[in-house]
């Protein structure tokens, strides 16, 4: 707030300062060498104005067709103005299915030139295949890149500017960056939703082998030992609790926008395919949404500076040799956050800014 309230001054003064002839000091009364001052804080204002204008690169890295968070999460950060999407990877399960669900989510955003890379098939489940209609990689634009990881460090190497990298699902192609290219984490900011600390599912007490580390632990041991540049992570700790229920839930379910319901149609698949009951009242937990708010903004966040590795069983332990990670441990305002996740799916959220 005190970075918008400087900038809005600085804008007023030069604005009321450039009204006057300020090369005119006999008429104006203003001081000699007020040109000068003036030009620095025009300058100022311009350059503060055009970093935060400017689109931070991003990457997301996902297992968009599992669980349905990552549809929510993917549409939150599509959202969101401040990301320039240099590309999707998917990981897991079957690729080619998760790549039209990917392709199917931005085409509804008319952002089909955004590459699609394929990571490492497994038998992980599929929850709302019967959601895709065959057509969501017809004519794609943007491709779909079967080395994943390869594509990804492509992307990275050409970038003249750190990238966000977002993951939010078991990560093995994250893993064949890291073992290709060792060096590529001085240039990544990432971002990722793993583990537990202190809280699991539901915030019940006690830490748990989480899904998406437990999933792939070698993958998650390279994850937590990488040297990035930044790294900030959402465990089950913030992010187990994440729900949307009563009028915040209907204000989704009831939307007339074309990407929520498409939203809603994969979240009705998913849960029919889990037996309960059509219409929920209430959307799932809602994990991945917390690694998107996380990306640009600690807002409504309690976090805490750790040095954390994983073990055999997949359990997060502290390590005092491990990088340090920021790591968001609890809420300073839930519902904040939940109404900012309505706002922000509805498409009534403004950008959000790091809080440095």
């Amino acid at each position: 707030m005190r970075k918008i309230l400087f900038t809005a001054l600085v804008v007023a003064v030069v604005c009321a300062l450039s009204a006057l002839d300020i090369h005119d000091v006999s008429t104006t009364g203003i001081p000699a060498g007020t040109t000068v001052k003036v030009e620095q804080m025009r300058h100022a204002a311009k350059e503060r104005n055009s970093r935060m204008t400017k689109k931070i690169p991003v990457i997301l890295h996902t297992d968009l067709g599992t669980d349905i968070d990552d549809s929510w999460a993917l549409i939150m950060l599509l959202r969101q103005d401040l990301w320039d999407l240099k590309m999707i990877l998917v990981d897991t399960g079957d690729l080619w299915l998760r790549a039209a669900h990917v392709a199917g989510i931005l085409k509804v955003f008319g952002k089909t030139n955004i590459p699609i890379g394929l990571g490492f098939p497994t038998d992980h489940p599929m929850t709302f295949k019967e959601t895709l209609d065959g057509t969501e990689l017809n004519d794609y634009s943007g491709g779909v890149f079967e080395d994943g990881p390869g594509k990804l460090i492509e992307i990275i190497e050409a970038s003249g500017e750190p990238v966000t990298l977002i993951s939010i699902g078991p990560a093995p192609a994250l893993k064949a960056v890291l073992d290709r290219a060792p060096g590529i984490a001085k240039k990544i900011r990432f971002i990722g939703m793993f583990g537990s600390i202190r809280f699991q599912h539901d915030h019940a007490p006690g830490r748990c082998a989480e899904y998406n580390v437990v999933s792939d632990i070698p993958a998650a041991k390279a994850l937590f030992a990488a040297p990035w540049l930044d790294a900030f992570i959402t465990p089950l700790d913030s992010c187990g609790c994440i729900q949307l229920d009563g009028e915040r839930f209907h204000s989704i379910y009831q939307a007339e926008d074309p990407a929520l319901q498409l939203l809603m149609t994969q979240n009705n698949a998913r849960e029919k395919f889990r037996r309960r009951p059509v219409p929920p009242s209430a959307s799932s937990i809602l994990y991945d949404t917390v690694a998107i708010h996380l990306a640009s903004t600690t807002r409504y966040l309690k976090m805490e500076d750790m040095r954390m590795s994983v073990d055999d069983s997949g359990m997060l332990k502290e390590d005092p040799s491990a990088p340090v990670i920021h790591y968001a441990v609890g809420w300073t305002d839930l519902p904040g956050y939940q109404d900012f996740l309505l706002r922000t799916l509805l498409g009534k959220a403004g950008n959000s800014v790091r809080e440095e």
